[in-house]
C-alpha cells in the first residue's frame, strides 16, 4: 500500500528537498502535485470504488495526507493541497 510507495519514494523526496528546497522551495510544487496526481492513478487502480474517479481518489488520499502527513515527506512539509 502506501506505506511501501513511501519507504521507495522518501529517500527521493528528502534528497530533492535538500537540494532544491534550500535554494527554490516554490520550484519543487510542481513535482509535489506531480507526484500526487500519481497517487492518484495508483489509488483508482488499486480500488474498484475508486475505479474511473479521480476526485474521489483525490479526496481520499487528501483525507490521508492530514491525518497521516508523516507518510510522505512532501505531506509533512505542508504540500496536501494539489490532489485535485
Amino acid at each position: 500500500g502506501l506505506e511501501e510507495i513511501s519507504k521507495l519514494y522518501n529517500p527521493v523526496i528528502r534528497g530533492w528537498w535538500g537540494y532544491y528546497g534550500r535554494y527554490n522551495p516554490s520550484g519543487l510544487y510542481p513535482f509535489c502535485r506531480s507526484f500526487n496526481k500519481t497517487l492518484i492513478a495508483w489509488a483508482t487502480k488499486k480500488y474498484k470504488s475508486l475505479k474511473g474517479s479521480k476526485r474521489r481518489a483525490g479526496k481520499l488520499l487528501q483525507k490521508i495526507a492530514k491525518e497521516r502527513p508523516w507518510l510522505f515527506e512532501h505531506w509533512n512539509r505542508g504540500m496536501i493541497g494539489s490532489f485535485v
